[in-house]
């Protein structure tokens, strides 16, 4: 465990998925998002967003480098290299690379409780839109109104989802 916390800045667990997403590489978005333009092989695809989202990797880990650099190696874990191991090996050519999986009996169940969790949010939110709206002003102490949930309710009646 030594050994492999001195690969990291901070934690023996963190990968580094942040960064990219940093960069807007967030390809999990695609897969929720209703935007028909928006999906998975449109974005990883384009060589622009490749070119950027490495560009910044190799940059934020120079300046990580500046102020905190490991004792022996980098050790980056995100499994979004998958997609894009070409520019990966670009802007990182002595790289070596280890794969890794996980047993789908153990994936997918954990995907798919993911998935629901978050669904929970969204279906309380189209049950009571308002109620939902001033959950989240009283959560940050904002002033509510009858005026401003009068707009609300004029909003959704033109605005039916």
């Amino acid at each position: 465990m030594v050994q492999m916390a001195a690969s990291h800045a901070c934690y023996p667990i963190e990968e580094d998925y942040e960064i990219l997403r940093h960069a807007g590489y967030f390809p999990t978005f695609t897969h929720i998002s209703g935007n028909e333009d928006c999906n998975p092989e449109s974005w990883i695809c384009n060589e622009i967003s490749k070119d950027y989202a490495y560009d910044y990797h190799e940059i934020f880990l120079r300046m990580l480098n500046s102020v905190d650099m490991p004792q022996s190696h980098w050790l980056l874990k995100s499994p979004l290299h998958i997609f894009c191991l070409d520019k990966f090996l670009q802007i990182y050519p002595n790289a070596l690379l280890i794969m890794t999986h996980r047993n789908l009996d153990e994936v997918l169940p954990s995907l798919c409780s993911l998935s629901l969790s978050g669904t929970e949010f969204y279906d309380n939110l189209m049950k009571d839109p308002i109620g939902v709206v001033h959950q989240i002003y009283d959560y940050f102490n904002l002033q509510w109104s009858n005026e401003f949930e009068m707009a609300i309710h004029n909003w959704l009646l033109k605005n039916p989802q």
